[in-house]
């Protein structure tokens, strides 16, 4: 990674932003009275979690060099027992000089450049004295969507600053051919996608499997689709890996110094394999068997319409502007879909389909039948809409099955499977239910990561039932891709809309009222509603409402707090008028208030 690049202008920092799943791990400990501190009990998972750190840190390293006038940092792994280093051309390009590696414990080492595959974005670097560990290579092809799997590097810094290898624990999320829509990586072809973390310093880095071997190496692409971080895989580099070591121990400069022919001895970069724990092979066989369960239900979507304009975006998010708008702009790309009859009604986002369409909506089935759809009916408030498409002959449909509300309450574990055309395969995201009765009370909040391509997935419990459609996603909204603040629109909700969706309802966003006024977060001990400042040209500043202002009553019923303020507001209508009492400068003023639309 670029020493000197700005990070909230640079892809990375998205993921920064958006993912919540980094951890450096460590041990909590616990004290009772008259008692010395005692480790607490550790579940099975967190203490293989644990194990596998242990395990594999020790060959995990940070990197840093300059190459040309320009410096460069990132992560690595010692893959060898005689000290090559696999890394990143985005940590080390090509002819890099003033190799500096570094692993826990302090310790510093002066590596040499081996040599680069630029074209899979492939670098080596080689310790003279290695300290001794080392990841073995594994077998990315025998990974599957849902697959443990694990980051490790140096993000941040954290052990060249702070003598801290920081691991990340995630699934694989998918796997796909990728273009990326980061300008530092120039990567084309096969990733493997994960919903662990990845940021500013973890390129290069290894993905590891819950063996503990290298599955793949952390880059900086990510898809304009997905926004999710991804790793080039080993199957992709070992033959390169091997070609390189082989180059660079024949001219001698890769020798080891009892080696007497000159560097013949090929590089040892494998050993016995490490039995996967228990806990992770558990957890493992749940996910495996959860998105097979959900896969044959889920649908690609694609859908042709003509360019639109690229919306300002919201909140936080013009932050990513260094990306060219791409953040905001609805990528050109296939959509997810859940398949709920044998009827072929398919049911999906509203966003999805929405737009001025330039051709037909095309569906394609988890087999690879490619079918034109129809649209019936949606509504815009829920985001939901529904296809629908003439099934094959014999076609085996899957007919999901909607969980109770009580079964989806705050804390159950939820995936979202979706799915995606390149290649045609699942994808899945993973989380639990955040909170309840969201969007009106028609959606369940969820913290799984949710984009552009899985929107329209099937939102799943561990037992296979469906808490509801993930929704809510669009290129205008303040919460942002994969930001942990995601939506379902709930299963019990789509049962009271879908008859009429079935005979062609169409359901315009209902207006909203709206005011205008922005709370005073911080005056806790005010009776009322304190308000911080005003929106220009909204109802509250056309009625007079200023900066400073405590609300008293609304519509002559009192006020005592921002939350009565709320509700009082949601039960009028744009055009209603209203009185309200505003305290200023210990002067009870009475203002006449027309309500506005939510814009």
């Amino acid at each position: 990674m670029l020493r000197n690049m700005e990070f909230k202008e640079r892809a990375r920092n998205l993921l920064a932003a958006l993912a919540g799943w980094l951890l450096l791990v460590s041990v909590a400990v616990a004290e009772e009275p008259g008692k010395p501190a005692a480790s607490k009990q550790l579940t099975a998972l967190e203490r293989a979690n644990i194990d596998l750190h242990d395990r594999v840190a020790g060959a995990v390293v940070s990197i840093e060099c300059i190459c040309g006038t320009t410096g460069y940092f990132g992560s690595g792994a010692i893959i060898s027992e005689d000290g090559y280093v696999l890394t990143s051309t985005t940590v080390v390009p090509d002819r890099a000089e003033n190799i500096v590696v570094r692993t826990a414990g302090y310790k510093q080492y002066k590596a040499d450049f081996v040599g680069v595959e630029k074209d899979v974005e492939l670098s080596l670097v080689k310790l003279a004295n290695p300290p001794g560990p080392f990841l073995p290579l594994g077998k990315s092809g025998d990974m599957q969507v849902g697959d443990q799997v694990f980051t490790l590097g140096n993000p941040f810094q954290s052990i060249a600053k702070d003598d801290q290898v920081a691991m990340s624990v995630g699934i694989v999320s998918g796997r796909y051919r990728m273009v990326s829509a980061d300008e530092q990586s120039k990567y084309r072809g096969e990733v493997i996608e994960t919903d662990a973390a990845i940021n500013p310093g973890s390129d290069g880095g290894p993905l590891v499997d819950a063996r503990g071997e290298v599955i793949g190496v952390i880059g900086l692409g990510f898809s304009a689709a997905r926004w999710m971080g991804t790793a080039v895989p080993i199957d992709v580099l070992a033959p390169h890996i091997e070609r390189i070591i082989k180059s660079h121990k024949s001219t001698g400069d890769g020798a080891d110094e009892g080696n007497e022919q000159g560097g013949e001895e090929p590089a040892k970069t494998s050993r016995p394999r490490t039995e996967i724990a228990a806990a992770h092979q558990e957890l493992q066989a749940t996910y495996r068997k959860v998105i097979a369960t959900a896969a044959p239900m889920t649908v690609a979507i694609k859908v042709r319409r003509e360019a639109e304009a690229v919306p300002a975006g919201g909140g936080w998010l013009p932050l990513l502007r260094g990306l060219a708008g791409k953040y905001f702009a609805r990528p050109d790309i296939s959509v997810s879909g859940v398949l709920l009859d044998k009827a072929g009604h398919v049911l999906t986002t509203w966003f999805n389909v929405a737009g001025k369409l330039s051709g037909p909506i095309q569906v394609t089935l988890s087999d690879g039948t490619a079918l034109e759809a129809t649209l019936l009916g949606h509504d815009e408030d829920s985001d939901v809409a529904l296809l629908k498409v003439a099934l094959p002959e014999g076609w085996k449909t899957i007919e999901p099955v909607f969980c109770a509300p009580a079964e989806a309450m705050p804390g159950v574990a939820t995936l979202v499977v979706a799915r995606s055309l390149d290649p045609p395969t699942v994808t899945a995201t993973r989380g639990i239910v955040s909170a309840l009765g969201r969007m009106r009370g028609g959606a369940v909040q969820i913290d799984c990561p949710l984009n552009y391509a899985n929107a329209g997935g099937v939102v799943v419990t561990l037992d296979g039932r469906l808490v509801g459609l993930a929704s809510h996603v669009s290129n205008d909204s303040i919460y942002g891709q994969n930001s942990g603040i995601g939506f379902a629109a709930t299963g019990e909700f789509i049962t009271t809309i879908l008859p009429g969706l079935k005979e062609g309802k169409i359901s315009p966003r209902r207006e909203e009222p709206f005011i205008g006024v922005r709370a005073n977060e911080g005056a806790l001990d005010v009776e009322g509603a304190s308000v911080m400042d005003i929106i220009p040209g909204t109802a509250a500043d056309q009625a007079g409402v200023k900066a400073g202002d405590i609300i008293l009553e609304f519509d002559k019923q009192p006020v005592h707090n921002w939350t009565e303020l709320v509700i009082l507001i949601r039960q009028k209508k744009p055009g209603d008028k209203v009185m309200l009492k505003v305290l200023r400068r210990e002067h009870e003023i009475p203002l006449e208030m027309t309500i506005g639309r939510r814009p």
